[in-house]
């Protein structure tokens, strides 16, 4: 039995695959109470499934995995954004309005705290709030659509929050306003101009992870999976400002692993490049500068010198902090709202609810039920951070549109393959360099709840509050080398399958998604 899967396995593929389409268009039929979604969907699954077959027939030798890479994550990336109208991401109301405000300093109009100028075309969509993926919301972007603006008289907006600098760093949100500044230039509608800016957001991420996967010589499949996660691929194609953070430390841990496991010296491109992209990465999500501790693992061996080894390593740490403390205190001195969500028993609004926020000065009196507050955190919301990080839930975790069971378990045996020793790497990851990525796992995770903690959770909360499992994939290409064992390891060259085995499935949720929103009333 084993022996003809081994010799036949291509087509046991195949059959698996077109039993999860049956099953799977059954689902869809059942979500939907419609029989012609089942037809639409057969149609459409048969269609990608012979795709993807294609696809890796003659990409696999003519292609480098890399740029076969970048364009899935392109066109699954532009998938996504179609499927999801305008502000049904979360929160991207506000990253678009703090997007917008930087298209108007690039094209001279005015921006401000209290308001800041848009045409009139793209009024509604600055100021309207869409949480849900519906029919009429798909309606409304083809019953609106333009090609070139009809109203490009300009009017004053009210902004929904303010424009805190260390919210909306020039790294994070330039890349999408150059997409909505090049629209606005050409006159393009403001359905256009929307996803013009989403698109530059998406490239900005692709780029970035591309890079990310060409430099790092250990774990790439591992970090193409966890960037064809749907969690990552939703976020991505949004306005969100995770799509830059992303990506920029999937760079900052390429690199540091280039410099941790290759063999010559370390040149002053890898050094500069390792420097840049962490000053640029740790003000973004200050929990995220945990990264900067792999410069530990850099052997010493690739210094010219003991006092170059402890200067680099020193300005590796400190001038990513110094980055953290230049925007924090930029904020302060742009006299930015900085009373909420300061902890210290400050008063928060978290929806529709007030309350009391937490402060170090509770960590410190009570360190033991601190644990125990966390640990119960863990064990309570655990299952919802791993679907979440996923992606089981998007949108604004509507329900209707919540992955099936089979979905969400395809893509982590998916990712689980992708975490194991390919042929590719030469060599298992040494225990103690396991036991650092581990420790910087769990103080980036640890850090994650504390921030939640104190700036989110009210005294009366029994778990810490506004944690999302998406906060934790930044971690994941550690965790992936973690993995690494002599027990479990891919005899094969597995890379192409893996990948468009994550195209494939990603492509079919998102198909379930749209036939099942095509359904529901706003």
């Amino acid at each position: 039995m084993i022996q003809f899967a081994k010799h036949h396995w291509k087509g046991l593929t195949l059959i698996g695959a077109v039993c999860a389409l049956l099953l799977f268009g059954l689902s869809l039929g059942l979500a939907t109470n419609s029989s012609k979604w089942v037809i639409l969907f057969a149609v459409v699954a048969c269609a990608l499934l012979v795709l993807s077959f294609y696809l890796i027939s003659k990409t696999r030798k003519k292609w480098g995995i890399e740029k076969v890479f970048l364009i899935l994550i392109l066109v699954l990336g532009l998938t996504y954004s179609a499927v999801f109208p305008p502000h049904t991401v979360p929160d991207e109301i506000h990253h678009y309005q703090g997007t917008y405000k930087f298209s108007n300093y690039f094209l001279g109009y005015q921006a401000d705290e209290t308001s800041f100028s848009a045409r009139q075309s793209d009024y509604e969509l600055l100021a309207g709030s869409f949480h849900r993926v519906s029919a009429e919301r798909y309606n409304k972007v083809l019953r609106d659509f333009t090609l070139f603006s009809e109203d490009s008289s300009v009017v004053e907006v009210d902004p929904l929050s303010t424009f805190k600098i260390n919210e909306n760093l020039p790294q994070l949100r330039v890349p999408a306003a150059i997409g909505i500044s090049i629209a606005r230039l050409l006159n393009l509608g403001s359905d256009l101009t929307f996803y013009s800016g989403r698109f530059f957001n998406l490239l900005f991420f692709a780029l970035l992870a591309y890079f990310a996967v060409r430099i790092t010589p250990r774990g790439k499949i591992a970090m193409m999976a966890i960037a064809l996660l749907p969690m990552t691929l939703h976020v991505v194609s949004s306005y969100s400002y995770d799509a830059g953070t992303f990506g920029l430390a999937f760079l900052v841990t390429a690199l540091f692993l280039k410099a941790i496991y290759s063999d010559e010296k370390l040149s002053r491109r890898l050094i500069a490049g390792i420097i840049i992209a962490s000053v640029l990465l740790a003000p973004c999500k200050t929990v995220y500068s945990v990264l900067v501790l792999l410069a530990l693992l850099i052997p010493s061996r690739r210094f010219s010198s003991r006092l170059q080894e402890v200067l680099i390593k020193v300005s590796i740490v400190l001038l990513p902090l110094a980055s953290v403390f230049f925007f924090s205190l930029s904020a302060v001195i742009l006299s930015v709202d900085t009373a909420q969500g300061v902890g210290g028993g400050a008063e928060f609004v978290r929806g529709d609810a007030v309350g009391t926020l937490r402060s170090m000065s509770d960590v410190f009196v009570n360190p033991f039920g601190t644990l125990l507050f966390f640990l119960k955190t863990l064990d309570v919301r655990g299952g919802y951070y791993f679907d979440t990080m996923i992606g089981n839930s998007l949108a604004w975790f509507q329900p209707e549109i919540i992955s099936p069971f089979y979905l969400l378990a395809a893509f982590t045996v998916l990712l689980l393959l992708a975490f194991l020793k390919s042929p590719k790497d030469e060599s298992v990851v040494p225990l103690w360099h396991k036991a650092l990525y581990t420790g910087i796992a769990v103080i980036g995770v640890f850090a994650v709840l504390m921030s939640m903690y104190l700036y989110h959770t009210f005294t009366t909360d029994f778990f810490i509050e506004g944690v999302q499992g998406r906060y934790f994939i930044p971690f994941l290409p550690l965790i992936a080398l973690v993995f690494h064992n002599k027990l479990l390891v891919l005899t094969k060259d597995l890379d192409n399958y893996i990948i468009f085995a994550f195209c494939f499935f990603n492509l079919l949720y998102m198909v379930r998604t749209f036939a099942i929103a095509s359904t529901l009333a706003a």
